[in-house]
């Protein structure tokens, strides 16, 4: 699977280029379909039957016996998660009305039950409910399905498969009956007319299933072109040379799929010669894996359409919940339209990222005057109000400048995306952006120690990221980290002093999520491509074909990063929990390492350091309601609500009145606010109307 509750994006995009230049295109996502079938009660009812045929998993006896369970219950549980059926919430609570497996008994559900009971019973409902989907899951994995999985699937037949030989013995091998339930779904979806099929996949899990599709396509829709492409194609399968991916389909496609489609589908339509003027393809030629590259303009990414979301049916997704961390919620629930502000990069320099890749180097930023002109469509289109932004890091004055379009606009939207943890995004700025409707951002922390961060490249130091992150969080902002361990050059120093520093972070409440990940060294970041410069030799795998991408690694100087996993990992939960924000980071670890070497307080310090006062030029911008100017003062809803009435001179009244009603974003005489230049003002003389609502970005 992808995603549950939301289609994945490529689709969405694809489709609208090529409506754009008048090719009829329409989009299905298999994810949700496959979802919906399997968990019916005849999905159910032909797995358990499958399941009793080759016999039942380990521990699973009892949940198989509750087959009948099952299938009655299922019905009424998936509405329930689709929102259809809210007032199931209270029966599901009941924990004897759900078949209870292998999930339930390693909780404490007493305890899970007091966990959400402060955010009521329909929030644990849906944990419950998604248990019990879990459960099914997993039993189906661990007998008749070996590559199934709801969010972790068949990604060990693809993932730095180097060779096409696990994935040649799976298509060879008999269909299971999950695969043979997403098989079931493609006579409808796929209209024997067909002229061509496309296949994306973005993950090394969607792989098999995807080949799948199109070993059917091969029997069934033999005069149909199939094309594969998508993010596990763009970073692994560039230097694809084994005929054997060939055998299913027709042509591969590099990085951004428009140009690439429209000249495929000029050159089958036109019966082109042999030397097709095809743009980042691969075809079998004569036996033989041949890459077509030819020179074309093409579209930037601002003059593309918007993402088209016409073919899908938002009220059939599915909201699970198997987490309480907030972050990892927004990803999974919810029906987000993604769109894109920024195509690439505009940093470059990490060196962990594949920054030598065109989805990172190819740096267009969309103006944001197109950009909340889409997301405008996109609602009235569909229905669906809030966005994520899938920018690799949105730029910030690209968010400012959307932010002000869609407070001039009055829209009502709800969007998060990824950022760069950078200075730029001072106190004001993210109050602009949460008025505007930012709701989270998710960023790189990586290893938070500034000797690393160095190493990195990353652009950011310590004494930068903390006040960032506090202008996020007191702006009322969710933040989330991403966090690394293991990069090249740590030591066990690096690793104590990052683990403590996330923990004042989070104490402080200025980190509301985060998550460890262990460093990988890939093809095409800088470490993959100069590993001497970084103090590693690449170890493997030797390419034999197919997939090029994960490299395995050893640090010249030897360090065993993996003993710190567990710590980190439990840690963050407790942490997360709010739970021993005390106890010495030292004591999660169960070996001996040194203690931090920065101040206990120095998150504290540096969040309540002074900040500097804007530029002249920064342009001011009145968060709060429309003054109303009187004779003997002045009456103003502010940046929270609240009403202020001042009893004033008229001259006092009526040069504040001037003043916010020409920051105010209905006031402003151009599409721009005015700068505190054109306003004639001194900063800080009206910082009292600055914590009212009154910023300068």
């Amino acid at each position: 699977m992808t995603q549950l509750n939301t289609p994945y994006p490529a689709c969405a995009h694809l489709v609208a280029y090529l409506k754009d230049v008048g090719i009829d295109a329409h989009q299905v996502d298999l994810s949700i379909e496959l979802a919906l079938r399997l968990y019916s009660p005849e999905g159910l009812q032909a797995c358990f039957e499958a399941v009793i045929e080759v016999g039942v998993p380990d521990g699973y006896e009892q949940m198989v016996a509750q087959a009948e369970r099952y299938i009655r219950v299922i019905d009424p549980v998936i509405r329930f998660l689709q929102g259809r059926e809210s007032g199931l919430a209270t029966r599901i609570v009941r924990t004897d009305w759900l078949p209870q497996g292998p999930r339930f008994a390693a909780c404490d559900l007493t305890l899970e039950a007091e966990a959400f009971g402060s955010q009521g019973s329909s929030d644990h409902a849906r944990w419950l409910a998604t248990l019990m989907i879990q459960d099914l899951a997993d039993c189906f994995r661990l007998s008749i399905a070996p590559h199934f999985g709801l969010t972790s699937y068949g990604h060990a037949l693809a993932e730095s498969a180097v060779s096409f030989d696990a994935l040649d013995r799976h298509l060879a091998s008999e269909v299971d009956p999950i695969e043979q339930l997403l098989i079931d779904l493609l006579p409808t979806h796929i209209p024997e007319d067909s002229a061509m099929v496309i296949l994306t996949a973005p993950f090394p899990g969607n792989v098999p299933a995807a080949l799948r599709i199109a070993q059917w396509l091969r029997e069934h829709r033999p005069f149909c072109h199939i094309a594969f492409g998508g993010g596990f194609a763009n970073t692994e399968l560039r230097q694809l040379s084994d005929p054997r991916l060939f055998d299913w389909v027709d042509s591969v496609l590099l990085d951004d799929g428009e140009e690439p489609l429209r000249h495929l589908i000029e050159h089958l339509h036109q019966q082109a010669s042999s030397s097709p003027q095809l743009v980042r393809t691969f075809q079998r030629i004569d036996g033989e894996v041949r890459w077509f590259d030819a020179a074309v303009k093409e579209p930037r990414h601002g003059a593309l359409p918007a993402p088209d979301y016409g073919d899908i049916n938002f009220d059939q997704y599915l909201d699970l919940i198997d987490t309480w961390n907030p972050m990892q919620r927004l990803w999974n629930e919810g029906r987000w339209l993604k769109l894109i502000a920024a195509h690439g990069c505009y940093w470059q320099r990490c060196s962990f990222c594949d920054t030598s890749l065109p989805y990172i180097a190819d740096y267009q930023p969309a103006r944001a005057q197109v950009l909340a002109q889409r997301m405008r469509d996109m609602a009235a289109a569909n229905g669906q109000y809030g966005f994520h932004l899938t920018d690799e890091a949105a730029p910030p004055r690209l968010l400012v400048d959307l932010a002000l379009e869609l407070l001039r606009g009055e829209d009502a939207f709800h969007w998060w995306g990824n950022i760069r943890f950078e200075k730029s995004f001072t106190g004001d700025r993210c109050r602009l952006l949460s008025k505007a409707g930012m709701i989270a951002v998710s960023g790189g922390i990586e290893v938070a120690d500034d000797e690393i961060l160095a190493s990195i490249s990353k652009g950011v130091s310590i004494p930068e990221l903390i006040p960032t992150l506090k202008a996020f969080a007191h702006a009322g902002i969710l933040v989330h980290g991403y966090l690394m361990y293991g990069f090249p050059g740590q030591n066990e120093q690096h690793t104590v002093n990052s683990m403590d520093l996330v923990r004042q972070l989070i104490q402080a409440e200025l980190l509301h999520s985060g998550f460890w990940h262990r460093f990988t060294t890939t093809a095409h970041s800088p470490v993959g491509k100069d590993p001497d410069k970084f103090g590693v030799r690449i170890t493997g795998p030797e390419f034999a074909g197919f997939a090029w991408n994960n490299l395995q690694h050893e640090e010249y100087a030897g360090i065993d990063h993996d003993m710190f996993h567990s710590g980190l990992v439990t840690a963050m939960q407790q942490w997360l929990a709010g739970r021993d924000l005390d106890r010495p980071v030292t004591d999660w670890l169960s070996h001996e390492v040194p203690h931090p070497t920065h101040a206990a307080t120095i998150v504290e310090e540096l969040a309540n350091a002074e900040q500097p006062l804007p530029a002249p030029d920064a342009r001011v911008v009145w968060l709060g309601g429309w003054p109303e100017v009187y004779e003997d003062g002045l009456e103003v809803c502010d940046e929270d609500g609240q009403l202020i009435e001042l009893d004033i001179s008229p001259e006092d009244a009526q040069f504040l009145g001037r003043l916010l009603s020409a920051a105010h974003p209905q006031g402003w005489e151009t599409s721009k606010p005015p700068t505190i230049d054109q306003l004639d003002i001194n900063w800080s003389d009206i910082s009292a109307w600055h914590r009212r609502g009154l910023v300068a970005v």
